[in-house]
């Protein structure tokens, strides 16, 4: 069964830059995974300093080896000064009625 992530995080506002770059280059690695369906960022809008990681990996293996993966750990090390709080990761099982 399809996993899904969200993942939110709220940054200090002074490091938005370097996080966004930081975040172009997780996003990259991640959607070449095997096992991601899909890998979003989103920032929202009338909260310039709180964005949203929508991930769907094809099973639970998928996501293990994500949360694995060397380059989600050298994200995590370099955005953490950036963070005002823990980010809140939930992670669910992907309805087969929405076709993704």
């Amino acid at each position: 069964m399809k996993k899904r992530v969200i993942a939110r995080l709220l940054l200090n506002e002074a490091s938005l830059a370097s996080f966004k770059f930081c975040a172009d280059k997780i996003l990259e690695k991640s959607r070449k995974e095997d096992g991601n369906v899909s890998y979003n960022l989103y920032q929202n809008f009338s909260r310039k300093s709180e964005f949203l990681f929508v991930e769907i990996y094809k099973d639970q293996e998928a996501l293990d080896t994500h949360f694995n993966s060397e380059h989600l750990k050298l994200f995590l090390s370099e955005i953490k000064s950036y963070l005002l709080k823990e980010p809140v990761i939930e992670i669910d099982a992907v309805k087969e009625y929405l076709q993704i």
